[in-house]
């Protein structure tokens, strides 16, 4: 059975596995099946089942990584290296909740490591700055973009470390909650609260701190001008 490997950017997410052409009919049957049987026959080498897996859960996937990195070819890339790294490890699994779990994590994952080795802060900056948009007056980032130039905020938001930028990014943009986001991260609910706690910390004292030194900067301007 030919097989091929392809890994375009550009290319749909299933085409980063190993695929096989599947006809009408066995569309239809493996798309009639549950996720632990697709997850049973793909460990069993079926590749169909597994290019079943991969169209099951690639919008879960993309969307999650398009939703922090607001770039879609990014998004793209990056859910192909998740999937990629399921097709070595699907023999770990043993039900497909397991899985999907593990997909999220990795997709996060795949994300702040992005973020890590990004060298430019302009392009960090702008997969921020995409990350928050209508969110209402309810979150605690809302509320500092409501009270703060946005400018501002971008900036303060890509100062953060890699792992503070991504937990506050999915408990405002994903919603989720604590024992969500530690059990995705692998975290206590109780380190959870304290990454976020630092996260806004740090951010509403980046502010403060700038807004300080603007404040400096325009009275000194101030005294230069009425000396002049």
């Amino acid at each position: 059975m030919a097989r091929s490997l392809r890994t375009s950017a550009v290319g749909s997410l299933a085409a980063a596995v190993p695929v096989v052409a599947m006809d009408t009919a066995d569309q239809s049957a493996a798309a009639t099946l549950d996720l632990d049987t697709l997850l049973s026959l793909a460990q069993g080498g079926d590749e169909k089942a597994f290019g079943q897996l991969v169209a099951r859960f690639e919008r879960m996937v993309h969307g999650l990584i398009f939703r922090q990195t607001r770039d879609a070819a990014l998004s793209e890339d990056l859910a192909q290296d998740v999937f990629m790294r399921l097709w070595q490890v699907l023999p770990a699994f043993t039900t497909a909740a397991a899985l999907a779990s593990w997909l999220k994590t990795v997709s996060v994952n795949a994300v702040i490591s992005h973020w890590r080795q990004v060298d430019s802060q302009r392009r960090r900056i702008e997969a921020m700055a995409q990350a928050f948009p209508g969110q209402g007056s309810s979150g605690p980032v809302a509320r500092l973009i409501e009270e703060e130039d946005r400018d501002q905020v971008r900036a303060a938001l890509d100062m953060l470390p890699a792992d503070l930028r991504s937990i506050l990014t999915l408990r405002i943009y994903e919603e989720l909650s604590y024992e969500e986001l530690a059990e995705m991260l692998a975290l206590e609910v109780g380190t959870v609260r304290s990454r976020l706690f630092r996260a806004r910390q740090m951010i509403k004292e980046t502010l403060e701190r700038w807004r300080q030194q603007d404040e400096r900067h325009f009275r000194q301007s101030g005294s230069n001008d009425a000396a002049s």
